[in-house]
């Protein structure tokens, strides 16, 4: 991320400085050119994911909806959920553009 520039910076290119900013920037110039360098020879760990996973996903959220569908589950699952959710709204979609309606 890049920012605009701080009077400090300002300071320096216009040459009032002193010459402990200067060995201080060129410091931190270094670390962050060896950082970005550092970052850039991450390699990430491949994930191998199973051929079937769309069907194993799917048998999962069955299953979940079959567990929820028990009235002894799905009484202490809507108390869960209480304590997690403390607004609902509503998403209203028209053509090309999409706004939420929060309750009052």
């Amino acid at each position: 991320m890049r920012r605009q520039p701080h009077g400090w910076v300002r300071a320096v290119e216009g040459g009032t400085f002193s010459e402990a900013l200067i060995e201080r920037l060129n410091a931190v110039d270094a670390e962050l050119k060896a950082l970005r360098a550092e970052r850039e020879a991450l390699v990430p760990t491949p994930i191998d994911l199973p051929e079937d996973l769309p069907a194993l996903y799917r048998a999962y959220v069955a299953d979940l909806a079959s567990t929820l569908s028990d009235e002894v589950v799905a009484g202490s699952a809507a108390d869960e959920l209480h304590t997690l959710i403390d607004t609902v709204c509503e998403l209203e979609r028209t053509e090309g553009t999409s706004r939420a309606r929060y309750p009052r």
